[in-house]
């Protein structure tokens, strides 16, 4: 009951937004869960995954700001 492929990319991104003392931050997660059959007997398998999650702010020394969105692209597998 375990995909013979699985993986995982995530990427950040950050910098300074001019002389403000803030910072503006990305990142993105792309999580890849492949096929696999849901029980001993191997006669009905689960289908594959993409998975989609991201987030996105600013911060500074104090104060931290952010969206983020976990299944972005809607996936409906189990």
């Amino acid at each position: 009951r375990y995909p013979k492929y699985k993986g995982n990319l995530g990427a950040n991104w950050q910098a300074e937004l001019g002389s403000t003392g803030w910072q503006w931050f990305a990142r993105a997660d792309l999580i890849y869960f492949g096929s696999y059959y849901v029980d001993e007997s191997n006669l009905a398998k689960a289908p594959s995954q993409l998975l989609l999650s991201g987030r996105a702010g600013v911060t500074n020394e104090n104060w931290r700001i952010e969206l983020f969105g976990n299944n972005l692209t809607d996936e409906d597998a189990y």
